[in-house]
């Protein structure tokens, strides 16, 4: 993921905010972009991962907390797989493993 969400324009406590969100944010945007990227509705997305639209929804706008199979039967559907990657902290010296993407 690009820096893009850690611009100037915002203020530190802003910043600290997304931050605590990064992983959400990945797995929203990848997930929006895929399901576009297929000409998917998010009712379309939902039935051929056997759950709701709604819950394809709320991934996409980061709301509740999907169960794990959830999230792997829709990234199945975009044919993407969920993968742990390190997460770099602030002095970006040492590693955290704590940020999900999927790719």
């Amino acid at each position: 993921m690009t820096d893009d969400l850690l611009s100037a324009e915002y203020t530190p406590e802003q910043k600290r905010e997304i931050e605590s969100l990064r992983s959400r944010i990945n797995v929203a945007r990848r997930i929006l972009s895929a399901r576009v990227a297929m000409g998917l509705t998010q009712g379309e997305l939902g039935r051929q991962a056997g759950t709701k639209q709604s819950r394809v929804s709320d991934l996409e706008l980061m709301n509740g907390n999907l169960r794990f199979d959830t999230l792997d039967r829709i990234a199945r559907v975009l044919n993407l797989m969920i993968t742990l990657v390190p997460r770099p902290i602030a002095d970006k010296s040492s590693w955290s493993m704590s940020r999900l993407y999927v790719s």
